[in-house]
């Protein structure tokens, strides 16, 4: 056996030669630098070729062994029915006659195929004038199946790739197999040594690769074989951490409709002015000033309610290019003075980064910026200088000319000119007043502005153009000048303008927004993952078009204040004060009227949120601190998620300090890092710190090890910290992976607990779902009560079982008002076979909200399939009149296109006729006088009709939208939502108090600067 390694190696060999031509023959401009490419090949050098020749070891043993083939064949068949099972999966043709015939019949050939080619192979292994010829056809038919994997329904049918990525090789390891020829004993122990070193290398290059996340990305994209091996790897990553874990991500209704825009491998043009008040634009009320902007206004999405985070232009800057609020962030003890950027995650990902901006942006409180200075905020090109607005349109033209057209590029330029002193040149001001002077710099950048873009976009086509400003400029509005000492609007308020060409349509929205959603809303984009810190909102519903999707409020600071508005009302309070200042930007535009007194419902909203923005700053930035003690930079980027870190935390379980070892125990736990197992059981019984050797126990049998329960069970009763996921309880989330019953009460006490995060409650209720026993589905059933914990609820009961979920989940869908829970609950009671899910959804169907997937609800129950006056599918050529053009998805209706229902049976009074279509998104679909448009892929349309009326439907043609089945059901009455619970005044006026004795500030306010001292 082991004389035939040298030939497979050289198979081995070949198959990643072939490998590496073709990805670099396609996706070479993708790489970054020349540490990407090596790295990747290293994997495909060695992980290929001793896949290959191990395939081929268990080949060869086949093809030697007549006896053996039948089974080969059989093992085969079954592989590709179950190939073909997955394959047939799809809404299409699942439920198709046919589906069982064709999985058998497809079975069947290649099981034959299997035992042809054996055959033929053992042949040619005898005869060596055909032996040539047979290696050489099986090289091609690799060659042939690696083509059809890359280039035919790309990403799609991921079976089906991953069985033509192992035929492929294993075509090439035949290759190997029928040219072996017996090896003399040296090489033939050189090369079983050359095949075990591979084995051990190929982990290790592989683990060097993924932590190059743009090699790692290019080589799942266009490498057909290591790029496969490095996604399954990926996923059974994630898998395992999910189910140890028991994370539970539960995505909302409106998340599922909005995805954002997508910006990937775009270019991005970012402008920023220099004190640009946003009333100068006339999409903001000003007129003339700046055409140049106005224009550019008419093809973007004009943010009208945009803050900057604070009025100093190094706040500003660096709050937009790191998504942090950094003003309140820098007021922490041990908070990071050198955050991500978004130049940092985006060069990562293949972006060209370049910066055009002045010194002076790093004036105020210029040392707490020195390491975003002294690095450029992570930008590869910059321009750090004072130049005019008309020599940065030179300098962007000159880096334009050199820059690689294969890359993407992100380019920021600031324009300085409207920062005091007003200086324009000579003639160009109407008037001599400073507002004037202030105008015709304004003006200056204008024109560069529009020259700037013109010439983007013509070396860059299509590129993205987002203009804002630091923060505003007052000229006496509230008896002050220029900036950085006031909250009011004409300090804090900028203009916001997005222009994506082809993707976002020109709109104004209304919604608060904050220069820290800039950063994060291009990350959201462009397809970077965010940072874990980065507090910036993700704008990118809002640019896609759902006009509700903003975020509710924005914020901002100066000194000792802190501003919070929702776009309409607008609060300014000051640190240690009881009373802040309550505005109406609406009716009172120019903030002169302080109307706190008389609206302090709205006022105790808006500081409520200010509290809350102002608690949750500390709580995300201390995860790098312990009582003012800065953890290792491994353990902090561990914390909070950062990819690869978990490894470099085990030599800290060795650290003096037991606050250290105490939280690297946890994260190794919680990252299920294998490798730390035998170092976290010993530090469970051998360290001398209690709390060390009680995270110590919990993490190691979150990584499996059985001897640590007896010491989990202990902690169960154990005192827990008030703060955050406590000891107690995290001990019972372990347990529960066992599953043990004992964690039972802990984790109904953390699921019913109100004030905990909504993450770990659902973690407790995917907990109790792990239990699968009748205690914890009684406790789940009494978790139905919290509207927010109902999905997961439901789907947790549906996976127990048992007759008390089933009848609890009736319960429930047969009052509920809320659709997603509707659906839950539904498809629940649908996998326990339960009798009532089709009169709870048809009930469901006659009401204006229905119920999401009821009628494909009821085309899975085969309620559908026999047309009858309360519907049928489509697929029915009895209810089909005129023209149609039907496929498994569906039908499209053609001329003359109707549906007629039997009219046996038929209903009496007001009906509801609902369709469950298929079609692009924005698609249109008329049915009789009613036009509907698709805003989902898949969507149920209803109409409301009499009876009569409801046997026929006439059609109008379309390519788009395909008909799937038809629902007619009795109208129901809406189930009425719960009535609001009474605003308690009092109480929430006592608990700001409380709030406030312990959030109260123990900073000195600063000095307020002088107009000249303020950039």
């Amino acid at each position: 056996m082991w004389r035939d390694v040298p030939a497979l190696l050289c198979a081995g060999l070949l198959a990643a030669l072939i490998e590496l031509l073709w990805a670099f023959g396609f996706g070479h401009q993708l790489f970054l630098g020349q540490s990407e490419p090596l790295a990747y090949a290293g994997v495909a050098l060695t992980a290929i070729p001793a896949f290959v020749a191990l395939v081929g070891l268990v080949l060869g043993q086949v093809i030697a062994r007549p006896r053996l083939w039948k089974a080969w064949a059989a093992g085969s068949a079954i592989l590709a029915a179950a190939v073909a099972f997955l394959l047939s999966d799809g809404r299409r043709i699942r439920g198709s006659a046919l589906r069982p015939l064709a999985v058998i019949a497809l079975a069947a050939a290649r099981g034959y195929v299997a035992w042809f080619v054996l055959r033929q192979a053992a042949r040619a292994k005898q005869q060596p004038t055909t032996r040539r010829w047979f290696a050489l056809a099986a090289v091609g038919l690799g060659c042939a199946l690696l083509a059809v994997d890359a280039l035919v329904l790309v990403r799609s049918y991921p079976a089906f790739h991953a069985g033509l990525s192992v035929l492929a090789l294993s075509s090439i390891a035949l290759t190997g197999v029928v040219l072996a020829t017996p090896q003399a004993r040296r090489t033939s122990i050189g090369a079983a040594l050359a095949l075990m070193t591979m084995l051990a290398l190929a982990p290790l290059m592989a683990v060097r690769l993924r932590a190059q996340p743009n090699a790692n990305y290019v080589v799942e994209r266009v490498a057909p074989w290591s790029g496969k091996l490095l996604a399954l790897a990926a996923r059974l990553e994630r898998r395992e951490q999910t189910q140890q874990t028991g994370a539970i991500v539960h995505v909302d209704s409106q998340s599922e409709r909005v995805r954002g825009i997508d910006l990937r491998d775009r270019d991005v043009l970012l402008i920023t002015v220099d004190a640009l008040r946003a009333d100068l634009l006339s999409a903001y009320g000003g007129q003339g000033v700046t055409p140049e902007l106005d224009a550019l206004a008419q093809e973007s999405m004009v943010f009208l309610r945009a803050y900057t985070v604070a009025p100093h232009t190094s706040y500003a800057l660096a709050s937009l290019l790191t998504g942090k609020f950094l003003k309140p962030v820098f007021e922490m003890r041990g908070a990071s003075a050198d955050p991500p950027t978004l130049p940092d995650l985006l060069r990562r990902y293949g972006y060209r980064t370049a910066a055009f901006y002045p010194p002076a942006i790093f004036f105020v409180d210029g040392p707490r910026f020195e390491a975003l200075r002294s690095r450029g905020f992570g930008f590869e090109y910059r321009k750090e200088m004072f130049a005019s607005a008309a020599d940065r349109v030179e300098q962007v033209r000159s880096y334009l000319a050199g820059a690689d057209p294969k890359h993407p590029i992100f380019a920021w330029v600031h324009l300085f000119e409207p920062h005091e002193p007003y200086d324009p040149p000579p003639g160009t001001a109407r008037e001599d007043s400073a507002r004037a002077r202030y105008e015709a710099e304004v003006a200056i950048c204008d024109r560069a502005i529009g020259a700037m873009v013109r010439l983007f976009r013509a070396k860059r086509p299509g590129a993205t153009v987002i203009v804002s400003a630091d923060h505003g400029e007052e000229f006496g509005d509230h008896g002050g000048h220029y900036h950085g000492t006031t909250l009011f609007d004409e300090q804090v308020r900028v203009p916001l303008l997005w222009s994506s060409p082809g993707i976002v349509k020109h709109a104004v929205v209304d919604a608060p927004v904050e220069l820290a959603d800039v950063g994060t809303s291009v990350l959201s984009a462009a397809g970077v993952p965010r940072e874990a810190r980065m507090r910036g909102d993700d704008l990118g519903a809002l640019l896609a078009g759902e006009k509700n999707a903003g975020p509710p409020f924005a914020f901002a600071s100066v000194d000792d204040r802190h501003m919070v508005t929702d776009g309409q009302l607008k609060a300014v309070c000051v640190a240690r004060e009881q009373h802040c200042q309550l505005f109406d930007l609406d009716r009172d535009p120019r903030e002169l009227r302080n109307i706190a007194g008389d609206r302090p419902q709205d006022l105790a909203r808006l500081r409520a949120a200010l509290d809350g923005f102002l608690t949750s700053i500390p709580q995300v930035e201390a995860l790098s601190v312990d009582d003012g003690v800065a953890f290792p930079a491994a353990l902090t980027r561990a914390r909070l998620g950062g990819p690869g870190a978990g490894p470099d935390v085990i030599p800290l379980l060795a650290h003096k300090r037991a606050a250290v070892r105490v939280a690297a125990a946890r994260v190794l736990g919680e990252l299920e890092i294998a490798a730390a197992a035998t170092a976290l059981d010993r530090l469970r019984t051998h360290d001398p710190d209690e709390q060390v050797r009680a995270e110590a126990a919990v993490a190691a049998l979150l990584l499996g090890s059985q001897p640590a329960a007896p010491d989990v069970r202990v902690l169960l009763a154990s005192e827990g910290s008030s703060e955050g996921l406590s000891l107690p309880r995290r001990a019972a989330l372990a347990l529960a992976t066992l599953p043990d019953e004992a964690a039972l009460t802990v984790l109904s006490e953390l699921a019913h607990d109100e004030k905990a995060n909504e993450l770990d409650r659902l973690s407790a209720v995917k907990a109790l779902a792990a239990l699968g026993s009748k205690a914890a589905a009684s406790e789940l059933i009494d978790l139905l009560a919290h509207v927010r914990l109902r999905v997961p609820v439901a789907e947790a009961l549906g996976e127990i079982g048992g007759r008390p979920a089933a009848n609890a989940l009736a319960k429930l869908l047969r009052d509920e008002p809320y659709q997603p829970a509707r659906r839950a609950a539904a498809r629940a009671l649908q996998r326990l076979s339960d009798r009532r899910t089709a009169g709870l959804v048809t009930r469901f169907l006659g009401m204006e909200t229905s119920i999401p997937d009821g009628v494909r609800i009821l085309l899975e129950l085969g309620l559908l399939d026999t047309p009858r006056a309360s519907g049928a599918s489509l697929s029915s050529e009895s209810v089909r009149r005129g023209s149609w053009q039907c496929d498994e998805t569906g039908c499209a209706p053609g001329a003359d296109a109707t549906i007629e229902l039997p009219k046996a049976g038929m209903l009496r009074g007001s009906v509801r006729a609902t369709f469950l279509v298929i079609g692009e998104i924005g698609s249109t679909l008329v049915i009789d006088d009613n036009t509907f448009t698709l805003k989902a892929r898949e969507e149920q349309l209803s109409l409301l009709r009499d009876a009569r009326a409801a046997q026929r439907f006439q059609v109008l043609p379309t390519s788009s939208v395909r008909l799937v089945a038809l629902s007619v059901v009795p109208a129901q009455p809406e189930i009425p939502a719960p009535a609001p619970k009474p605003w308690q005044a009092q109480e929430q006026a006592q608990e700001q108090a409380q709030e406030q004795a312990v959030l109260k500030p123990d900073t000195q306010a600063e000095p307020v600067k002088s107009a000249d001292q303020t950039p």
